[in-house]
């Protein structure tokens, strides 16, 4: 029996971070993992979000093979079945008003995990932290109500006072501490892609710093498009569709669906371009909760990244999440061992902490935000969402079939005929807005009401605000 200050379950980006934390505190950490090298099981491609280098500035260090950076993002939105064309594009930069340089530099960076996994993980080496591969965890060491210790498949025994269950969506070490024993139907999402290899210098040219897109069509949720250094990955439906069978009370059929979104012609078109070649088709889980999960810990015991369900509740980013709840998670543990108490009450400082942290705010809006999806998921409202789209660009932008006047003219028509529909998006965001940031709003309400008062002063007329 060997005995270690931390042991972690899983060489994930959590993991991984989890061991490298604990370990720059000083602390005697295992990390064990049952593959032949970290990564081997996430061939996928990713999209890793500013808030990596704002949060762990060592990965400005890196440089992977397979890395292209995002300063440009795109939304598609497509036309009904079986045409499925473009019916309105938007892309974007980055906004001037993020809160950190990183994010106002670039949206995201686009990867293939086994890099980055076996980038952490040597980074957690040579900080001091020892890693076991081909190692299963089977069983766990209990002692007087806590967890301290592992079993594995080969049967050795391994103590610590503290242990992190980093072991991903079908999280083993969960059950064994008796926190759950699967995440629930409608707390996962599937998830279906197919890789694509692509020659950099197409990918260069036709894609460039624009490499994460997303598609929408009626019905369908969505899809998205990332594009690597020198490939694509092509994915959904995701938890749009997830989204939209939950709303209209059906189950889909994710795989059928993803092929059908990737045989429309816009899609098709890029893939042309970019002399895609497919090479792998790939299916797995997301935990994707609608609240945040506090069942994440006991006596002796915490999870962190996909095993304590923080992916965040819009759009499934988990990577980022994982670090962060693997960072948290060390240093609760140094805390804990500092004070010789490894107890459930001890534990649940990390839970507390994560809940507060950017992590666990994400579950504020997160949620409401997914009301968007469910809306879009009925036919007729994406419909009508699209037409305001294209109505409002082409109107008061670039209508060159008509004189200027006329079309400016149609602002208030438009706005006053899709009133139904935009109230039910102020439905979606004023919750937000009013949990997030009430005084704020009501201030704005306030400058908006004296700026009617002067408006209706220098018009001699009145103006109700």
């Amino acid at each position: 029996m060997e005995s270690y200050d931390l042991i972690v379950v899983g060489a994930g980006p959590g993991g991984s971070v989890a061991a490298m934390t604990a370990a720059e505190l000083g602390m005697k950490a295992l990390m064990l993992e049952r593959a032949n090298y970290p990564g081997e099981k996430n061939a996928s491609g990713f999209a890793l979000s500013s808030k990596g280098e704002r949060d762990f500035p060592f990965l400005k260090e890196v440089e992977f093979p397979s890395m292209r950076i995002g300063r440009r993002t795109q939304a598609h939105f497509l036309s009904p079945p079986p045409e499925m064309e473009e019916r309105f594009s938007m892309v974007t930069a980055t906004s001037r008003r993020i809160s950190y340089p990183e994010g106002r530099d670039y949206f995201v960076k686009t990867m293939y995990r086994p890099e980055l996994d076996r980038y952490l993980a040597e980074r957690a080496v040579r900080k001091g932290a020892e890693l076991r591969l081909k190692t299963l965890v089977t069983g766990m060491v209990w002692e007087a109500g806590k967890v301290c210790g592992v079993r594995t498949e080969g049967g050795e025994e391994y103590r610590a006072p503290v242990v992190i269950g980093a072991d991903g969506v079908m999280s083993m070490t969960a059950r064994m501490a008796g926190l759950r024993e699967k995440f629930g139907r409608d707390e996962v999402v599937s998830l279906c892609t197919v890789d694509y290899a692509v020659p950099k210098e197409r990918a260069d040219a036709v894609i460039h710093e624009n490499c994460f897109q997303t598609y929408f069509a009626p019905g369908f949720g969505g899809l998205y498009l990332i594009v690597m250094a020198d490939g694509v990955h092509v994915g959904g439906p995701g938890v749009t569709n997830s989204l939209v069978s939950r709303a209209v009370r059906k189950r889909i059929n994710p795989a059928k669906e993803v092929l059908q979104m990737i045989n429309c012609p816009p899609i098709q078109r890029q893939l042309t371009a970019l002399d895609a070649r497919p090479r792998e088709w790939q299916a797995h889980m997301l935990p994707w909760m609608d609240q945040f999960n506090r069942r994440i810990y006991t006596g002796g015991f915490m999870l962190v990244g996909d095993a304590a369900g923080v992916p965040e509740p819009l759009w499934a980013e988990g990577v980022w999440q994982a670090m962060y709840s693997g960072r948290l998670a060390a240093e609760t543990a140094h805390e804990a061992l500092q004070e010789g108490d490894t107890s459930a009450s001890s534990m649940q400082r990390y839970c507390d902490r994560l809940e507060q942290s950017p992590v666990g705010q994400e579950f504020i809006a997160g949620v409401q935000l997914r009301q968007l999806f469910e809306m879009l998921g009925d036919p007729v409202i994406f419909d009508e969402a699209t037409d305001l789209l294209v109505d409002l660009s082409n109107n008061m932008l670039w209508n060159c079939q008509e004189p200027k006047a006329v079309s400016i003219n149609r602002l208030f028509p438009i706005l006053f005929e899709n009133l139904p529909l935009l109230m039910g998006m102020l439905r979606v965001y004023a919750p937000i807005l009013l949990e997030t940031g009430g005084d704020s709003l009501r201030k704005r309400i306030e400058m908006i009401k004296g700026v009617a008062a002067m408006v209706a002063q220098m018009t001699g007329g009145e103006v109700e605000a």
